[in-house]
């Protein structure tokens, strides 16, 4: 990216059987920012591969990863490349992967990384992977959203 550019870019996978997904983010000049968003729901045998990269190679610049997903059946895994910053300074990185697993063959991974090589910067990452009851979904929400829909 340019100086002083900005960049969203918003991924939604709904899955195939194997999916591999690559974002690569390049701040190259002064001053840019940049969000990936992404959200994801694979069902059944689906699989779903995310693997993202910032790289910041300037200075004063910010990057916001931030996906979610439900996964019913299915698997995906979120690989936040190391991200990285140059010998720069002043930069800003948020990186963020929460997953709900919604029956109990669901499972998701998720590897957060950074990479710093410069002192002034401020990083921040995690990861959750949450389980839900499938009684809690057919008793409360389930239940409160069909009692809401006017009958034909």
């Amino acid at each position: 990216m340019q100086r002083d550019a900005q960049l969203t870019w918003i991924l939604s996978s709904w899955g195939s059987r194997l999916s591999k997904i690559n974002l690569e983010m390049q701040l190259l000049e002064r001053g840019g920012h940049g969000e990936l968003l992404g959200l994801f729901f694979p069902s059944g045998r689906q699989h779903i591969d995310h693997h993202t990269m910032q790289n910041h190679m300037a200075d004063h610049g910010t990057s916001d990863l931030l996906f979610k997903g439900a996964l019913r059946d299915a698997r995906a895994r979120s690989t936040p490349a190391p991200s990285r910053s140059g010998r720069r300074s002043e930069d800003r990185r948020l990186s963020k992967n929460d997953n709900l697993l919604l029956d109990k063959r669901a499972r998701a991974d998720s590897i957060p990384g950074l990479e710093i090589e410069a002192d002034d910067v401020r990083c921040t990452h995690g990861a959750t992977v949450s389980k839900i009851e499938p009684e809690y979904l057919s008793t409360s929400w389930l239940a409160a959203s069909t009692s809401s829909r006017p009958s034909n």
